[in-house]
């Protein structure tokens, strides 16, 4: 009952506050409409929209609506004139503008934009404290002291709508990030994982085959009808099968630790702890050589499916071209390689070349000259497979989520490895690509060479080359 009282005592509290502004009839009516348009509209870029629309429709002032960018600075995002803002250029710096108090500059009015104070430890980290923005009276010089204030409310409530619509749409990215993780541990984790299980029945029937060994030697030195040469020579016999034994028990384990330490170097890449807290992955950049760190070993992994299709590898690394550090995750880079060769290894077809029949897997790299900026040099890495290209209908979807061309047939997979990729890709600064090129499929994924410029490209850049 306590917080019954308590929260009647407030109810009261707002009737006499608001019957104190004594707001008028329109004031009122833009508020309601406020209200109910901001919970009707789910979107922040609509909020944005609907803050800017109110004050002219109502008060027939222009204004211009700002919010956090990086903790100390605002963006431009929207105004009644020309809209939304998506241009990056349209930049509020402090400290003039980022204030907790209204202030009149330059003919126009700022109000801070407050959310929540009590949730203030939510938002994310782009957000000034519990500012959200700044709103902007163009051609305030008229407006009353009276007025002022029912703006300062007004941005209130627009700061109490921001601050809802932030956490849900966190919320709601944080939930289909932890969805497309638990898809990217299904596809990088628990299906390649399945090969613990055929490590270990060939390491048990190695095993049998030692204890066969070991009761034959017993027969044979507890034997009474052979002399001394027929044991010597079946003992011999028994030692061959022994060394053979032995050197099969060494290769299992060999590749069972050497398959442990890529599961584990992708689980402590996929289950980090600031991915769940952050919501979206969190890149570890390390210094390290691309080839040897990161292609070399993954294609070693997949060295025995390779061999069994009788698939050739060949490496086009130019032999002139010294490659430099690149800063980079290497665990999510590794899976990237990861999906790359086993998508090449799954699809690989005979091609004729030359009138020579071929079946190979390549992997590379080129130097885009300036393809970032001026000074700005990109990297392109690829991984070529031989056979039919990709129907050409399909290939602006290929790195879709859970999209599967009409080329997979009964091969089995879950269309998440090249989205996957797209992501991993993006997080660097880079960009994934495909294209046909003669005899076969040629898939690539460029970063920047420059451990300054680091850009995060659009969800909607193209991924295909038109």
């Amino acid at each position: 009952m306590e917080r019954m009282h308590f929260l009647e005592k407030r109810v009261h509290k707002k009737m006499d506050d608001y019957h104190e502004y004594s707001f008028t009839n329109i004031q009122d009516a833009g508020l309601r409409t406020f209200f109910d348009l901001s919970q009707e509209f789910e979107s922040i870029e609509d909020l944005y929209r609907i803050c800017v629309i109110i004050i002219k429709a109502f008060f027939n002032l222009d204004s211009m609506l700002y919010v956090g960018l990086n903790g100390d600075s605002m963006k431009l995002v929207c105004t009644y004139e020309n809209g939304l803002i998506t241009t990056p250029d349209k930049i509020l710096i402090p400290p003039i503008m980022v204030t907790s108090e209204a202030k009149e500059s330059k003919g126009s009015y700022f109000i801070p934009v407050i959310g929540n104070k009590a949730l203030v430890e939510r938002l994310p980290a782009t957000c000034c404290g519990e500012i959200l923005g700044i709103l902007q009276l163009k051609d305030s010089a008229g407006l009353s002291e009276k007025e002022k204030f029912f703006f300062q409310k007004f941005a209130n409530r627009i700061g109490y709508a921001l601050h809802n619509k932030v956490l849900m749409w966190k919320n709601i990215n944080h939930l289909n990030f932890i969805r497309s993780l638990v898809k990217d541990i299904e596809h990088n984790i628990i299906t390649p994982n399945i090969a613990f299980k055929l490590y270990i029945k060939r390491l048990r029937s190695t095993m049998k085959q030692c204890r066969e060994i070991e009761k034959e030697l017993g027969s044979i030195l507890t034997a009474t009808n052979m002399n001394d040469h027929q044991k010597l020579s079946q003992i011999s016999t028994v030692y061959d099968k022994i060394k053979d034994s032995a050197e099969a028990l060494e290769e299992q384990v060999k590749n069972i630790r050497k398959h442990y330490k890529n599961t584990s170097l992708f689980l402590e890449t996929l289950l980090r702890r600031a991915h769940f807290e952050k919501g979206h992955y969190v890149l570890n950049r390390r210094s390290c050589n691309m080839k040897e760190d990161i292609i070399l070993p993954q294609l070693e992994e997949y060295k025995a499916k390779i061999k069994d299709k009788h698939i050739e590898i060949r490496d086009e690394y130019t032999a002139l071209d010294k490659e430099e550090p690149m800063q980079v995750d290497i665990g999510l880079l590794s899976q990237v390689y990861a999906n790359l060769f086993s998508n090449a290894v799954k699809y690989t077809k005979e091609i004729k070349e030359d009138g020579q029949k071929f079946k190979y897997i390549a992997y590379g790299r080129e130097v885009l000259k300036d393809y970032f900026f001026d000074g700005i040099h990109g990297i392109k890495y690829y991984v070529f497979s031989a056979g039919p290209h990709i129907l050409k209908e399909e290939r602006s979807n290929v790195f879709m989520e859970g999209y599967r061309g009409a080329n997979v047939e009964k091969i089995p997979g879950t269309g998440q490895g090249l989205y996957f990729i797209k992501e991993i890709i993006r997080l660097h600064g880079g960009f994934v690509g495909y294209e046909t090129v003669p005899g076969g499929n040629k898939f690539y994924f460029i970063l920047p060479k420059s451990d300054e410029y680091i850009p995060i490209p659009s969800d909607d850049t193209p991924d295909v080359p038109a």
